[in-house]
C-alpha cells in the first residue's frame, strides 16, 4: 500500500545560484577523434553505445544524424557502478 506524504512546497525549491551554473564538458584530442573514426569505418558491425552525456551535452541530434548518415545503430550504455559486475568485453550476435 502506498501513503501520502504532505510535504511543504518549499522542500523542493531550487536555490537560484545553482541553476545558473553550468555543466563542463570536455572535448577529446583530434588524435582520439580519428583513432575512434578509424576503428569505426574498419568495424565489420558496428555499433554507437551512447550514454546520458549526450542529452546534457546537447548532442543528441548531432548523434542521431550522424547515426543515419552512417548507417550505425546506437545503443544505450549504462555505467556499472561495480567493477566485479562490468562485462570484461561486449558480445552482441
Amino acid at each position: 500500500m502506498h501513503d501520502t506524504y504532505d510535504f511543504p512546497l518549499a522542500d523542493f525549491e531550487v536555490n537560484p545560484a545553482y541553476e545558473m551554473a553550468t555543466a563542463l564538458r570536455s572535448r577529446p584530442d583530434a588524435e582520439s577523434v580519428l583513432r575512434a573514426a578509424d576503428l569505426l569505418a574498419s568495424a565489420r558491425r558496428p555499433i554507437i553505445l551512447a550514454g546520458g552525456g549526450v542529452h546534457l551535452s546537447r548532442a543528441a541530434e548531432t548523434l542521431s544524424a550522424f547515426a543515419r548518415s552512417t548507417n550505425v545503430p546506437v545503443g544505450p550504455y549504462t555505467y556499472i557502478h561495480s567493477p566485479a559486475k562490468a562485462p570484461s568485453r561486449l558480445s552482441i550476435r
